[in-house]
């Protein structure tokens, strides 16, 4: 089966993750979206946030599937196996993701030796897009909704209010 995995917290989704998305749908003809969880990181917005808004940028998209980590039984590389994805899309925006994934491929191709790790770039103009970057100007009041897909703007905006208080935009 063609196709490729594209995981992240997505936390909230972005643009960039859209267009990341989006060349990976062109690249490999269908997309698995897992919306995660990252130990190493703190959501501010629930799984059922992040999944909704995910599905919601998606629901017009033949050819991506949007699910949940949680969702799966099993080992996540056993069930990628079993539903045919072997590649790992990952995002890349600049020379520090490009070193972290670097660090990730090697583990991954040690203990997942079926699964291909593929890099995508997102156009330069969603270079600089990040969730962390929209959540930080979602604190400071400052307009970020250019960076959150179209369907679900109003929804984060809501949600943002309620997380951090935010200034309405």
């Amino acid at each position: 089966m063609k196709g490729c995995v594209f995981a992240g917290t997505f936390d909230p989704i972005t643009v960039g993750h859209q267009n990341v998305i989006e060349k990976c749908l062109k690249a490999y003809g269908k997309v698995l979206v897992v919306v995660g969880k990252n130990p190493k990181k703190t959501c501010a917005f629930t799984e059922k946030d992040r999944l909704d808004w995910t599905k919601r940028t998606f629901k017009d998209y033949t050819g991506v599937e949007v699910i949940a980590y949680s969702q799966i039984e099993g080992e996540y590389a056993d069930y990628l196996k079993e539903k045919g994805y072997l590649i790992y899309a990952r995002g890349i925006r600049d020379q520090k993701d490009l070193e972290m994934e670097n660090a990730y491929k090697d583990i991954n191709a040690k203990i997942y030796p079926f699964v291909t790790t593929e890099y995508v770039y997102p156009d330069e103009r969603f270079a600089t897009v990040s969730s962390s970057m929209v959540k930080q100007k979602m604190i400071l009041g400052q307009d970020y909704l250019e960076f959150i897909p179209q369907p679900i703007r109003e929804s984060v905006k809501e949600k943002a209010q309620e997380v951090f208080g935010a200034k309405k935009i």
